[in-house]
């Protein structure tokens, strides 16, 4: 997150270009990329587009997906491993606002679902005598609230919040030594949600 506000300072002065009486509108369309955590081990983001079918309104659908990947060095005679991935899938209806230079809100609905895998292994002397597995299959849906800044005419950047009902099922499978347990739950959520930070390129 710190990389990525460093990024944007260094390109508010771009902003200076920016025409406040010109913004995208019907039938302008975008490429987005969304920034949460970027690292050689770790990725948390996306990338979609927005399509704008009037001045004011836009539909925006993307794709989101993480990795992540950990390893610990052998002690005592022991090794461990973390591997989880996630991928999903957003559309949404939008709704623009100028509010005043360079910024515009937006607010909108949108539907998320996505899947994530946990793996877990603890391997002693060549064997596995401790495994975790969870899955975990998650949809949601509500409004969405947003500003944009354009620090150019076909750039800007965004940061949003969502309210979401969400239903989420998880499914847990544990093995120790050769014994496997699986539990399942699902739960049903509302909640407000840091919705993510996000570069659009207008064309």
């Amino acid at each position: 997150m710190k990389s990525f506000l460093y990024f944007f300072i260094f390109l508010l002065p771009l902003s200076i270009f920016a025409d406040d009486n010109d913004y995208p509108g019907d039938g302008s369309s975008a490429i987005l990329f969304e920034f949460n955590q970027i690292s050689l081990s770790n990725f948390k983001g996306g990338v979609g587009g927005k399509f704008f079918h009037s001045d004011t309104r836009a539909f925006r659908i993307g794709l989101t997906g993480s990795f992540r990947h950990l390893q610990t060095d052998r002690e005592q005679g022991q090794d461990i491993t973390e591997n989880s991935y996630s991928a999903g899938l957003r559309a949404g209806e939008f709704f623009h606002r100028n509010l005043r230079h360079y910024i515009r809100g937006y607010t909108g609905l949108e539907l998320t679902v996505d899947y994530s895998r946990y793996k877990f292994e603890r391997e002693e002397n060549g064997a596995f005598p401790h495994e975790e597995k969870r899955r975990i299959l998650r949809g949601s849906i509500g409004p969405v609230f947003g500003i944009e800044y354009f620090l150019t005419k076909n750039l800007s950047v965004a940061g949003e919040y969502a309210l979401r009902l969400t239903a989420l099922r998880t499914i847990e499978d544990r093995t120790i030594d050769t014994e496997t347990r699986t539990d399942t739950t699902t739960q049903y959520l509302v909640g407000i949600q840091a919705g993510g930070i996000f570069l659009s390129i207008y064309f």
